[in-house]
């Protein structure tokens, strides 16, 4: 996650607790997910809110993203060869 990702998952969290992150937390929170992706990023937000009032930290983030079983894609292929797993695939059997 780059410093952009972190400033949107941070104005997620600010729907929920009202936080004004400065440049300070940004980077912190930058620093601590970098290696998270985005869209699990902002997905743990949601999930977190769901069943907590304490504003979220970092590791709250990376605790429901590493929780969560990692997806593995199966193919369902069409008459004309391409996939169609209904997760955005766009491998095609030439």
């Amino acid at each position: 996650m780059n410093r952009e990702h972190a400033v949107k998952v941070l104005a997620k969290c600010s729907g929920y607790d009202a936080r004004r992150p400065d440049d300070l937390e940004i980077a912190a929170f930058t620093e601590a997910l970098a290696h998270v992706d985005y869209d699990k990023a902002l997905a743990a937000v949601a999930e977190h809110y769901q069943a907590e009032t304490r504003r979220i930290m970092p590791a709250d983030i990376i605790r429901l993203v590493s929780a969560r079983p990692a997806r593995v894609h199966v193919h369902k292929w069409l008459n004309d060869g391409t996939c169609y797993g209904g997760d955005g695939c766009t491998e095609r059997v030439v």
